[in-house]
């Protein structure tokens, strides 16, 4: 994207720099902020990867309808047993209000603290910074409309279906308001319209506060034709907010059923309701809460993939790719080979074919990382000589596995 306020018409997108510096010997000395040093490697033995607890796609308390997008960066700084709270701010009131701003508040123990507070970037590419090796996205909704999915018979077997839509009778008065709703059916009539005095067998409850709203029917029997005073197929049922003030017009819903050979209509009956789900913005104290878990190493499945350790390359043929340079006018330059796949930690020995120990290497705990490099020099600082080298690993509770590489120069 680019700058719309730089220049006479605005700056116009391009490529990212990228700049990598390296020194004679190969080693990097300067990488910009668009660039990165990446070692493909496999995880060790019996990983086990971070774990997101938590439901994203909806908020553990409030009504805002969007969603979280939580991706790791980093498997190493996920923090174990660390739970985050991620609470809005909103300005204005329902139905008229918008989300101004989140933050992020830590609990890991005893120990609470708020992250990042007041951000207001919102949008599936607009990420946080990053911490503890995550970043998150928040994706608000914006606009009030019907969940098409959700809106629908939540119990009862009436086969009246309603086209839901925010009514646009009176643009003065219309307002998709932004709440759930249920129709609560009844046998007997239980309210009686305020506007046409039409005596229904239904109450409107307002599910997103939890109380009864009012309701109006436009009796249209037939198209051109005035109605008969009681709701019946082709009707409406509009929903109405604060009717004791100046009342919205808030949600038309078409009463209709389902139409074909033999099919009579299905009236609703005493206990059945009808739900409307609507998206909303987050409001104030709306709040998303999840936890983490570190990645971790199942002994088990270690127990079961150590067949799978490797020597790369194998064999080892004068030099493999990813070696330095060498500087030296004559002779070998660094030489290298990693194990890959190894158990977190362990200790692996080298020995010739003879039975002769030529390096002991150790491997430190990392669920992460499961590779170590030895650089073809022997324990007693001389390079190795070509030919068949046996290899056994070993984990700190006597797990083994033993196999072989071979050394061409």
């Amino acid at each position: 994207m680019g700058d719309p306020e730089f220049g006479t018409k605005g700056l116009q997108p391009t490529e990212c720099s990228k700049i990598i510096t390296e020194d004679f010997s190969g080693n990097i000395v300067f990488l910009d902020i668009n660039t990165a040093v990446l070692t493909p490697n496999a995880s060790a033995a019996g990983y086990k990867p971070s774990q997101i607890d938590g439901d994203l796609t909806r908020v553990d308390e409030g009504i805002g309808t969007g969603h979280l997008n939580v991706v790791v960066l980093n498997e190493d700084e996920i923090a174990d047993g660390a739970s985050y709270k991620v609470e809005f701010n909103s300005e204005g009131e329902i139905p008229d209000y918008n989300t101004a701003s989140y933050k992020l508040i830590k609990t890991l123990g005893s120990e609470i603290d708020t992250i990042f507070s007041d951000a207001t970037a919102f949008g599936s590419s607009a990420f946080t910074q990053p911490f503890d090796g995550l970043v998150f996205s928040v994706i608000n909704d914006t606009s009030v409309n019907v969940i098409r999915a959700e809106t629908d018979w939540l119990v009862g077997n009436s086969n009246f279906i309603t086209e839901v839509r925010a009514d646009d009778s009176s643009p003065a008065k219309n307002v998709a308001y932004p709440s759930n709703y249920e129709l609560r059916f009844d046998d007997n009539f239980v309210y009686t319209t305020p506007f046409f005095d039409i005596d229904v067998n239904f109450s409107v409850i307002n599910t997103t506060r939890g109380d009864t709203v009012d309701a109006e029917v436009y009796d249209r029997q037939d198209v051109g034709e005035p109605g008969h005073g009681e709701l019946s197929f082709g009707d409406e049922i509009i929903i109405l907010e604060d009717l004791s003030t100046s009342y919205k017009i808030t949600w038309n819903l078409l009463w209709e059923y389902t139409t074909g050979p033999n099919i009579p209509p299905i009236l609703p009956v005493s206990g059945d309701i009808y739900q409307i789900k609507t998206t909303k913005q987050f409001i104030q104290d709306d709040y998303f809460q999840f936890s983490t878990v570190a990645a971790s190493i199942d002994n088990d499945l270690m127990k079961n993939s150590l067949e799978k350790i490797s020597v790369v390359p194998n064999p080892y043929i004068a030099a493999a790719a990813w070696e330095r340079r060498n500087l030296n006018q004559t002779g070998r330059g660094e030489r290298k080979i990693s194990f890959i796949n190894l158990p977190a930690e362990c200790t692996v020995k080298i020995y010739t074919i003879v039975g002769d120990l030529v390096k002991t290497l150790d491997k430190d705990f990392s669920a992460t990382d499961g590779s170590l490099t030895w650089n073809l020099v022997s324990e007693d600082g001389m390079d190795v000589a070509s030919g068949l080298y046996i290899y056994h690993v070993e984990t700190p509770d006597g797990e083994e596995y033993i196999n072989k590489f071979a050394l061409i120069k």
